[in-house]
């Protein structure tokens, strides 16, 4: 049976602006100078609520200044997506798996390094050593700057993973196709309705009489079964055209919840989509999951 993902957890419903953008060819420009590219961002884990800052402040350096506290672990972000156009979305991975996702315009304006200094020259030489590629977005001499800009960065969010859904086949449809010729019949509901066990409406006729002799359909009405979803269309696609791997899929009732697949295409390239941009559908009889780091590892790292 097919379900879709973005109904599982309903939050993931509510911002539907950018259903508009992509489509099952249309993807947006990307800066292909950043992707593959690594870089710090300040992120929080729901896992142990540990704020991790993005550089370490070496003690006796710029004390004049007021500057986050050196907390949690300074991580390398590999970029996945960077759109030079709407919906200028971001999308990062550590190499724990973990994924941000957010907007290229908001880390342009908000990432700067201070070139010279020894936080600059620590970072750079971590990264060589992991033989990372480090992107530096804004290059400035000026603390006053530097500082004012790593006060107020954002923090990014990272939820608890819904396991069962991390590198999960699913397919992908988008508003953009749906006037397109319908060819995904194999994801349609046919025979979906479930049937209660005999035994459940044999206490049901006990409990109520009036039940006995009629038809299964009724049984299966009831509140205690009765399940909105089996009497809808949600979860039938439309025009559902591309498979990917879902490699972030926070449970229901984070902070600022987000969904990722990334999407394999006929080619072997790929491509990375959030619920804000498309509905993804995966088949309860076929729960297999994989590794989402090793996943995009296979593709990215070639």
């Amino acid at each position: 049976m097919y379900r879709q993902t973005n109904l599982d957890n309903s939050f993931q419903l509510r911002n539907t602006t950018e259903m508009g953008y992509l489509s099952n060819d249309k993807y947006p420009t990307q800066n292909e100078e950043y992707l593959g590219k690594y870089i710090c961002v300040r992120h929080k884990t729901e896992y142990n609520q540990m704020l991790n800052q993005r550089f370490h402040i070496p003690e006796g350096d710029f004390d004049e200044y007021i500057y986050p506290e050196n907390s949690g672990r300074r991580r390398f972000f590999q970029i996945l997506r960077w759109d030079t156009e709407e919906p200028f979305r971001a999308i990062l991975m550590n190499n724990s798996g973990e994924v941000i996702v957010t907007y290229t315009t908001q880390l342009e304006n908000d990432l700067y390094d201070l070139v010279g200094s020894r936080i600059y020259n620590a970072t750079t030489t971590r990264a060589k050593m992991k033989d990372y590629e480090y992107l530096v977005l804004n290059r400035t001499y000026d603390p006053d700057l530097f500082f004012d800009k790593l006060y107020y960065e954002k923090v990014n969010f990272i939820g608890i993973q819904d396991e069962p859904y991390l590198g999960l086949q699913v397919w992908s449809e988008y508003d953009t196709d749906l006037s397109l010729e319908k060819n995904d019949q194999i994801l349609q509901n046919r025979n979906k309705y479930g049937k209660l066990p005999e035994s459940t409406m044999k206490q049901m006729v006990r409990r109520n009489p009036k039940l006995y002799s009629l038809p299964e359909e009724i049984f299966n009405s009831y509140p205690h079964y009765y399940s909105w979803r089996d009497k809808s269309f949600a979860d039938n696609s439309r025009r559902a055209i591309n498979k990917g791997y879902i490699i972030r899929a926070d449970k229901q009732g984070s902070v600022e919840p987000e969904l990722v697949v990334m999407e394999v295409l006929s080619n072997d390239s790929v491509r990375f989509v959030t619920q804000h941009e498309a509905r993804f559908f995966y088949n309860t009889d076929n729960m297999i999951t994989r590794d989402p780091l090793e996943l995009v590892r296979r593709y990215i790292n070639k």
